[in-house]
């Protein structure tokens, strides 16, 4: 595993306690563990099984499987500690959207569902043609905010 993301994680690992989270880290792979608010497990995986293509991140439940586990390829480490955070945050039930982006968009969605779907399907062409929650999950959560402004000032979306 690159040193920088390794250090990282490391020196968060009293964070991640504190946020009801185990960290074990391993040379080529790091494993946290967490439980949603009904006391189902979760296993997310961060591999440099590739890493000249980055780090593999697979979220997975462990108590009910899906058969396929989440997976996402992220390079930068900030990034990835980011999309920890935030993917942390929704299994444990709390989703930034909920609280700052729906509010807003729901004003020119026109209701909440239409914001919700926004901000799941909505490709944004000026932030590289991804969904407002693609981008949070990246920790671009800023930018959502500011392309949301600029459509509320009267821009062009």
């Amino acid at each position: 595993m690159e040193k920088r993301l390794l250090r990282t994680l490391e020196s968060r690992r009293s964070d991640f306690a504190g946020e009801g989270v185990d960290l074990d880290l391993w040379s080529r792979e790091a494993f946290l563990w967490t439980s949603d608010a009904q006391g189902n497990r979760y296993n997310i995986t961060i591999s440099t099984a590739f890493s000249d293509a980055g780090f593999y991140i697979s979220v997975e439940g462990i108590d009910h499987p899906s058969g396929h586990p989440e997976i996402h390829q992220l390079r930068d480490p900030e990034e990835i500690m980011s999309f920890l955070h935030y993917r942390i945050d929704q299994i444990h039930g709390k989703d930034p959207a909920e609280k700052v982006i729906l509010p807003r968009v729901e004003v020119w969605a026109g209701s909440r569902e239409e914001a919700l779907r926004w901000y799941r399907e909505t490709l944004i062409p000026a932030l590289g043609d991804l969904t407002a929650q693609q981008l949070v999950a990246r920790g671009r959560m800023a930018d959502v905010l500011s392309y949301i402004e600029h459509i509320d000032q009267g821009g062009y979306a």
